[in-house]
């Protein structure tokens, strides 16, 4: 019986996964690897095995000798052995190469020692794998492969129809890190490059061939970010399946409430080294100093160190100019090839501690005489020790000596190490540019130190990890940045960072949160704006950062540290799960369908125990739901499969006694996106991350986090909150919800303030403060304003609001999310929205009046010279888009600048002006009205001589518009006659009269007016 005939089980699979970097550290996969393995066993348990290189220098710290358990893979090791594969032997080097060639026409040049080394290392793990299925015929097998060093196999499996399943991920394209250093311009010209001919001019061809051939030939094609996704589909000419997230092992850096102890420690242990770095040279206030720091390969382009030296010198330009007595300490931390260290770096952290240690002696010696002179006072008082007695003159000299030696004359060195080559170093050479040479009026100092930083070292002597905690910000402005482990890394240790949108780490966090800057995580646009404009904003974060108190900044330790659940690999791990599961679909396709063609559900839980975070938020948000990330193996291009979060392996896994029931809602509001919009949008989706629904699952994993916040939690979010994010929780589509949320509380709150209004008009005991009490509106002229009214809304308003939610998204309106602004937020926001239309409505109104406007549009709601509550929005569908604009254009204008605008604001703006318009319309002017509390007030009494008149009185709150452009001149002689009837002593009856003579004057004015107003034509008068 042929492999091929053998029906394995695909429930119990066996995981082989395979890397250049396994027990072998040269990069970040070897953290990918080593990080994950514990989410891995937990699921596949003794069912998992690594394949890597034997490296005798590595193999030993990383690795325990064993014999494996499974007899299987023990008959497959020894029939390797046998063949002499453990001595490493190039015997058959030269016959691989060949067999290469043959098989998928992939030169192979003889001096090249990397390839040479992979074509051994793909050799033997097919030979390997071939050697194991042939044995094992059970049970189903995946083998998963990591970069091109390792997916050497993967052709070799398919060619030698070896029955096993594979996925390829790539976590940088070959072709792409080589483009990249070459100064081009990627990311715009990355569809129209000749990839054999680029691969070929730099000498990487037989290696593009095999990392094209592995992405061919897997059954299931990942990366570890959509921008490398993106890439890989033009470079490697295969769209990927799915994105693979890189995460961390969270509990490793965990410190709970710790963690801001752990960085006031680090951070004393950074002020030492500044001390002995500046100090002499001249001094500054290491309480007012922040540490900012960049770390990485030393690729210069890629890693965004051009950006960060010149948003440093631009940053030393502002704080200056502004008087900010900060100091910035920025380190560069990247290996480069070095002689020595520096004698001015070693020499001031020399001095340094010998005048500590001279203090600490003198501080023991004075402690011993001020204890002896206690003892020998006898108990009397009056004997306490004068200075001399405590420090002696041998002690003044010695302490002058050390405080001699600190004196420095030049400034302090920019870098720690004599550099190889100082002239031709980029780094050194744009820091001369920019002239940032630790001058005393800099409030930037630069310290670039071109080594690693461990704990034994003379000048630095600080662990890596421990000095990110001790820093304050971490920069990595990266051009070409697959993933980022460096960012990831402050996130899940509480530092903020500021990362671009070129970098994995930096889109992952840009699809999921929304406004990743106020949780700590600084994202700069280098993809669609111009690089003047990156720097900027890049110099801009680091800006708001140094002005940011220190309260402000513990907060957002805080906030950030909170984010560490997001690259647990306990959540992201399931990514893996799915990409397998994948690929045993398209391997075994018929082990997933029953005897009559139905696809059966399969039980993936391998009942292993699934760890939830440790650390728990102070105001839950959202649970992230089994699919991690926008565009990731849950939201596959190939719709058939219809794969749901509880088709795959892992998920359902046992709760633990720690987990909540309804899961771990995360500490921040996340991005919510429709499956349904997934499934066709692919892995090379650009910015993948907005939708127009919820799915099914989020929305009963977001219920069930306010749940917890409601019932658990009750002061976590207040009862209109819970009710708010409920609605739209049960309509299920942002937009319907915001949409119809806005239409009817527009039509309640016009409709249900101009309803009393028509009870006041029926009531004759309120005609007393009619304005106009001899015009009552009769019942027919109400309905003919309520249609005329209903259609302006529902053919004008109508859609201008259903519009509004993706416009408020657009400029960066908060919609769905909680909690609420705060009440001292939302009161001068709304104060300059009023601000803003009066000054809008004034103008706006004006032009309305002009005659081929007012003919055609204004005359509309001029029809009652005595308006009524109901006549507020009574006016030509025109007219109620022209003045509706300077309501929702303040809004909008404000988003835009400050993006910090929630629409629940919005509504309680809309609510207000609402109660304006109508109760200026209502006629009435009571004692009691707003005009008489705050006399800039427009009210009702102000906009009544308006209709009456036809001029005067343009805007709607305020009165300052129309008084200092002079359009109330009328309205104040009227008012002035009003005013002396009143102080005239004229009975109520003799005033009543006088008012309507007044009135009926103004109105006759009126009407005048508004005919001259009719005849005019474009630039004249009919009569002209």
């Amino acid at each position: 019986m042929s492999q091929s005939d053998v029906k394995r089980d695909v429930r119990n699979s066996l995981l082989f996964e395979c890397a250049w970097e396994v027990a072998n550290k040269v990069g970040g996969i070897y953290t990918v690897i080593k990080t994950k393995v514990p989410v891995t066993v937990s699921e596949y348990g003794d069912r998992y095995c690594l394949i890597g290189p034997l490296s005798y220098k590595t193999a030993p710290m990383e690795v325990e000798a064993q014999e494996p358990t499974d007899p299987h893979l023990a008959s497959t090791l020894d029939a390797l052995r046998s063949a002499g594969v453990k001595c490493l032997q190039y015997s058959r080097l030269d016959e691989w190469k060949g067999d290469l060639w043959n098989l998928a026409g992939i030169p192979t040049p003889p001096n090249d020692h990397e390839t040479n080394e992979t074509i051994v290392f793909g050799y033997i793990v097919a030979w390997f794998l071939g050697e194991y299925v042939a044995r094992q015929l059970s049970v189903a097998v995946v083998a998963h492969f990591h970069e091109w060093q390792a997916g050497l196999a993967i052709p070799l499996c398919r060619k030698r129809h070896i029955d096993v399943t594979t996925v390829f991920t790539t976590h940088a394209t070959l072709l792409g890190r080589y483009l990249c250093a070459g100064s081009v311009d990627f990311y715009n010209n990355l569809q129209y490059f000749d990839v054999d001919h680029e691969a070929g001019k730099r000498g990487i061809y037989h290696r593009y061939c095999i990392e094209r051939s592995a992405a061919h030939c897997a059954d299931v094609f990942t990366t570890v970010s959509h921008i490398t996704a993106y890439e890989s589909e033009h470079l490697l000419k295969r769209k990927p399946d799915g994105v693979l997230p890189n995460g961390l092992n969270v509990v490793k850096f965990q410190a709970m409430h710790e963690f801001q102890n752990l960085h006031a420690a680090a951070k004393a242990k950074i002020h030492e080294f500044a001390r002995g770095h500046f100090y002499g040279h001249y001094d500054f206030d290491l309480e007012n100093t922040l540490y900012m720091f960049t770390a990485g390969r030393y690729e210069y382009r890629n890693k965004g160190v051009d950006m960060f030296i010149e948003s440093l010198a631009r940053l030393n330009f502002r704080l200056k100019k502004s008087g900010s007595k900060t100091t910035v300490v920025a380190f560069i931390i990247m290996p480069a090839a070095t002689h020595s260290y520096t004698i001015d770096a070693l020499k001031g952290q020399a001095v340094t501690k010998q005048l500590r240690d001279t203090v600490t002696e003198i501080q023991n010696k004075i402690g011993a005489r001020l204890f002896d002179h206690a003892m020998r006072s006898n108990g009397e008082h009056g004997t306490l020790p004068t200075p001399e007695d405590l420090l002696s003159d041998e002690d003044k000299v010695l302490l002058k000596r050390r405080i001699f030696a600190l004196k420095r004359n030049a400034l302090p060195p920019v870098t720690t190490h004599n550099m190889a080559e100082d002239a031709a170093d980029p780094i050194l050479n744009q820091i001369r540019r920019v002239q940032l040479f630790n001058a005393s009026s800099d409030r930037v100092k630069v310290v670039f130190h071109p080594d690693f930083l461990n704990s034994n070292n003379p000048i630095l002597g600080m662990d890596y990890e421990e000095f990110v905690r001790g820093c304050h910000l971490g920069v990595f402005p990266s051009y070409y940045e697959p993933w980022g482990y460096t960012p990831a890394e402050c996130t899940v240790m509480g530092i903020p960072s500021i990362t671009t949108n070129l970098s994995g780490f930096g889109c992952f966090m840009q699809d999921l949160i929304e406004r990743p800057q106020d949780e700590g995580c600084y994202i700069v646009d280098r993809r669609s704006q111009s690089v003047e404009d990156s720097v900027s904003q890049l110099t801009d974060n680091m800006f708001a950062f140094v002005t940011k108190t220190r309260r402000q900044r513990i907060n957002q330790r805080n906030r950030v540290e909170r984010l560490s659940p997001l690259l647990d690999w306990k959540n992201l791990g399931i990514e893996y799960s799915k990409a397998r599961q994948l690929a045993l679909r398209r391997a075994y396709p018929d082990a997933f369908y029953g005897a009559e063609g139905e696809e059966e559900e399969f039980d993936f839980s391998s009942g292993m125990e699934r760890m939830m975070p440790n650390s728990v938020p102070a105001s839950p948000r959202f649970k992230m739901s089994g699919i991690a990330t926008p565009g990731d193996i849950g939201t596959l291009t190939e719709e058939m499969q219809s794969l749901g979060t509880s088709d795959y392996r892992g998920y359902g896994w046992p709760a633990t006694a720690d987990d909540e029931e309804e899961g771990y809602p995360f500490p921040l509001v996340m991005k919510v996106r429709s499956r349904a919009n997934s499934v066709m949008s692919g892995a090379s989706t650009p910015g993948g991350g907005k939708s127009n629904s919820l799915s099914e699952g989020d929305l009963r994993k977001a219920d069930a986090a306010l749940s917890y916040v409601h019932n658990v939690q009750g002061d976590g979010l207040n009862w209109l909150e819970v009710q708010w994010a409920t609605w739209y929780l049960w309509i299920g589509n942002p937009i319907l919800a915001t949409g119809l949320m806005s239409f009817l509380l527009h039509e309640i709150v016009y409709f249900g303030r101009a309803i009393p209004w028509i009870i006041v008009d029926a009531i004759p005991y309120f005609r007393k403060w009619k304005l106009q009490p001899n015009k009552i509106p009769t019942a027919a002229e109400q309905w003919a304003c309520t249609k005329q009214v209903l259609f302006s809304h529902f053919t004008v308003e109508l859609p201008v609001i259903w519009l509004f939610h993706p416009m408020a998204e657009m400029f960066g309106m908060s919609t769905w999310q909680v909690p609420f602004p705060s009440w001292q937020a939302i009161l001068p926001q709304v104060a300059f929205f009023f601000v803003f239309e009066d000054m809008f409505h004034f103008f706006a109104h004006q032009a309305l009046h002009w005659g081929p406007l007012y003919k055609h549009i204004h005359k509309i709601h001029h029809q009652y010279p005595a308006p009524f509550g109901l006549a507020a929005e009574y006016a030509h569908p025109a007219e109620v888009f022209i003045l509706g604009t300077g309501t929702i254009l303040g809004p909008i204008l404000y988003t835009m600048f400050r993006r910090d605008l929630h629409i629940f604001t919005m509504y309680i703006w809309i609510t207000l002006r609402l109660f304006q318009a109508v109760d200026a319309h209502s006629g009435y002017d009571f004692p009691w009205s707003l005009q008489h509390i705050l006399p800039f007030w427009s009210g009702a009494e102000h906009h009544d001589f308006h209709h009456m008149a036809f001029v005067n009185n343009f805007s709607t709150s305020f009165r300052w518009c129309d008084r200092i452009a002079g359009t109330d001149h009328k309205y104040r002689a009227y008012r002035a006659r009003l005013d002396a009837a009143k102080k005239a002593g004229l009975s109520a009856e003799e005033y009543a009269k006088m008012e309507e003579k007044l009135n009926a004057e103004a109105e006759r004015e009126g009407v005048e007016a508004e005919k001259i107003a009719e005849n005019v034509t474009w630039g004249k008068t009919k009569d002209q």
